[in-house]
């Protein structure tokens, strides 16, 4: 019941440096005030992957049944990879002025701070633990994606304008693999890095054309090849590598093989990503507009998932069973369309989203941004 919480798992998301979609101005060059315009392909895709984030969660005492543990792996293995890439692809380098940095820092700060202390208390609770202080350089559970987040933020500049970044970033991810730093999610920035390259490199017209027949015909195929797959060989590996956070070291290999294993790992998160996005829907649906709130669902279903483990409901008898993940994952979907509802919203938009532009003057200009 406790293996919840011996080591954070990850997971995906946005946060107040809006993942918010607008029609990204970079591809156009033009540079004029436009109102945002959602994008309902990527509000959905974001939708779809929070919902297989909380799912993956709820999942988690759940995998002493063999086909939930196969499911678990197969989610864990594009999920957040998923979610890393369109966060690159919202990131609009070209301008992060020093204006936005400021803002940026704040705005993923200040949830920083609190929910970090909010899941360390809680988690302290559930595990029978007296309180600690927080220990905000090593972040717990969920809150190692705000601190990668932050850091490719402030670094995607020097990527965009980079020659072979992409090929520098698998570099970097191999070669992280060395590392068993935990501070601030170093091992997990290092080892995602490539999937936000990425996610910069991308442009439109990249997704459109995975909306074809044939390619989501082959989509299908490799859903089922892969769900086959993770049924056969989960008994046999260890689901460790899919975290992307331990060294090769703590996993039992040398640094070859484990370049060679964590090479394969992108390739195969990138096979089930093209996939993942070529089933996506293009057009807007009633719940599209979820996918501006998927920050929400992200930081609030942890506390949901620690209650949970706390009132020992992975304990009720036919629950660890396929039916069992079948119900949870029902549970799980309406419980990311509660936490991303507009009551919702109101009340913790303020811890979510805070409002920071009373710090700094309304019309605060920087001189070398002028034109």
């Amino acid at each position: 019941m406790r293996g919840l919480l011996s080591r954070a798992h990850p997971v995906p998301s946005r946060l107040g440096v809006r993942l918010t979609v607008e029609t990204r101005r970079r591809e156009s060059g033009s540079h004029k005030t436009a109102a945002p315009r959602r994008d309902p392909f990527l509000d959905n895709a974001k939708l779809l992957a929070i919902v297989l984030v909380v799912v993956g969660h709820a999942w988690t005492e759940l995998r002493s049944n063999q086909a939930v543990e196969a499911g678990y792996l197969l989610l864990f293995l594009f999920h957040m990879p998923v979610f890393v890439l369109m966060t690159g692809y919202v990131t609009r380098p070209d301008h992060l002025t020093p204006h936005r940095v400021q803002r940026l820092v704040v705005a993923v700060g200040v949830p920083y701070v609190l929910f970090g202390t909010l899941y360390r208390w809680a988690m302290d609770f559930v595990d029978g633990e007296p309180f600690r202080a927080p220990d905000l350089v090593d972040p717990p559970w969920l809150m190692w994606f705000l601190a990668a987040l932050l850091i490719w933020r402030l670094t995607a500049p020097v990527w965009q304008g980079m020659k072979g970044a992409l090929a520098v970033a698998v570099a970097i991810s191999l070669v992280g693999g060395l590392s068993t730093a935990d501070e601030f999610a170093l091992s997990r920035v290092m080892g995602f890095l490539p999937f936000f390259v990425l996610g910069i490199k991308l442009r439109r017209e990249h997704f459109d054309r995975l909306h074809t027949r044939p390619i989501q015909a082959a989509s299908v195929a490799a859903f089922l090849t892969a769900t086959v797959i993770c049924w056969l060989v989960v008994p046999h590996v260890t689901v460790e590598w899919i975290y992307w956070r331990s060294s090769y070291s703590e996993l039992g290999v040398g640094f070859v093989e484990g370049a060679l294993i964590r090479l394969g790992l992108m390739v195969v998160a990138l096979t089930l990503i093209t996939a993942f996005l070529a089933l996506t829907p293009r057009r807007a649906l009633p719940f599209s507009r979820l996918g501006s709130a998927t920050m929400y669902a992200y930081l609030l279903h942890g506390f949901v998932i620690l209650a949970a483990t706390w009132f020992e409901v992975p304990d009720i008898d036919g629950l660890v069973s396929w039916q069992g993940g079948v119900v949870t994952a029902v549970v799980a979907l309406l419980l990311t369309a509660l936490l991303m509802s507009k009551p919702v919203r109101f009340v913790f938009g303020p811890f979510v989203e805070p409002d920071l532009s009373r710090l700094w003057h309304p019309h605060h200009h920087h001189p070398s941004h002028r034109t």
